[in-house]
């Protein structure tokens, strides 16, 4: 049909975002069962929030604490929980709280998804400028 969908499909590490987007660009973000597979989550976490625009949302879905699920094997280095509703990520040597890396602005909200044992969603709202 020669659609030409705004903005088009490109290539990004998810530590990266700001290097190929514009901050404040995005309605939407999603990351769906991948973020546990990057080098840096909470890095990944920041460069989405980043390139979403004021009242937009980051939506993550993922399997809770897969690191330790898997030995910390291959791609499982980082684990990814839900503690008062936040989002955790730990490992052996660390632990962050993605509501106090994005600050008091940002609504974290982290909760099982009933339909799918083991998995977690969490939704971030960027607040209005």
């Amino acid at each position: 049909l020669r659609l030409a969908p705004p903005p088009r499909t490109r290539k990004a590490a998810g530590e990266d975002l700001l290097s190929v987007f514009p901050a404040d660009r995005f309605d939407i973000v999603v990351c769906s069962n991948a973020l546990d597979h990057s080098r840096d989550p909470l890095q990944c976490i920041r460069q989405m929030y980043a390139v979403t625009r004021p009242g937009g949302w980051v939506f993550l879905w993922r399997y809770r604490n897969e690191a330790e699920e898997e030995g910390y094997s291959g791609l499982h280095q980082w684990n990814l929980d839900e503690a008062s509703g936040d989002m955790v990520l730990w490992n052996r040597s660390a632990r962050h709280s993605t509501r106090a890396e994005l600050g008091t602005g940002a609504e974290v909200d982290t909760r099982p998804d009933p339909a799918v044992p083991r998995a977690i969603v969490t939704r971030i709202r960027k607040p209005l400028a």
